[in-house]
C-alpha cells in the first residue's frame, strides 16, 4: 500500500511539471507564417528607412536560464529586384555572426517550409552555441535561432525548428 501511495505521489508530480509548460503556436496576423515556441513569445518590432527602401523587423523571443529561442525577421519593401536568395542568406548570416561576436562553426544548404535554406551553427565565447536556420521568403529573410551552452541542447529545439512553416 505505501509503494502504491508513493508512486501515485511520484506520478501526479510528474503530470503537474508536464503541464506547467505549454507550447505557444505563433501566427501573425497577417498569417504569413507559424512557429511553434516552448511558451508565449515577446515580440519587438522596428522600422527604418533605407534609401528607397522601408526595411521593417520584427522579433519573437522567449528565454529560460538555459536556453533561448528566436524567431525573427526583415521585411524588405520594395524588395530589391537585384536580391538573389543567396545574397540574402549570406548577409543575414554573416549580420547575425557579426551582432554576437561570434564564429560561424557549420553551415549547410538544406530545404525548409519549401524554401531553400541554410542551417548554421555559430560559436559565442567558449560555452554559448546558436543553432539556426536561416530562409528566403521574398520579401522576407527568417531567422529561426536557439541559443543554449555548449552541449546541452534543449529538447525543444527540434520541434522548433520542424514546426516553422510559411503560407506567403
Amino acid at each position: 500500500m505505501k509503494h502504491a501511495t508513493v508512486l501515485a505521489i511520484v506520478m501526479s508530480l510528474g503530470l503537474l511539471g508536464a503541464s506547467a509548460q505549454h507550447s505557444f503556436k505563433l501566427i501573425p496576423s497577417d498569417k504569413s507564417f507559424e512557429i511553434t515556441f516552448p511558451s508565449e513569445p515577446r515580440h519587438a518590432q522596428n522600422t527604418s528607412e533605407s534609401g528607397q527602401i522601408h526595411v521593417e523587423a520584427h522579433s519573437y523571443s522567449f528565454e529560460t536560464s538555459a536556453s533561448k529561442f528566436v524567431l525573427s525577421y526583415v521585411i524588405l519593401t520594395p524588395s530589391p529586384s537585384d536580391l538573389k536568395p543567396t545574397d540574402a542568406l549570406k548577409s543575414a548570416i554573416s549580420g547575425t555572426v557579426d551582432n554576437v561576436g561570434g564564429k560561424l562553426l557549420a553551415q549547410n544548404s538544406m530545404t525548409m517550409a519549401g524554401h531553400s535554406a541554410e542551417a548554421v551553427v555559430i560559436g559565442v565565447g567558449e560555452k554559448t552555441i546558436i543553432d539556426g536556420r536561416f530562409v528566403y521568403v521574398e520579401p522576407r529573410v527568417y531567422q529561426i535561432l536557439v541559443l543554449h551552452r555548449n552541449g546541452d541542447t534543449p529538447e525543444f529545439q527540434r520541434q522548433f525548428f520542424d514546426s516553422f512553416s510559411v503560407s506567403k
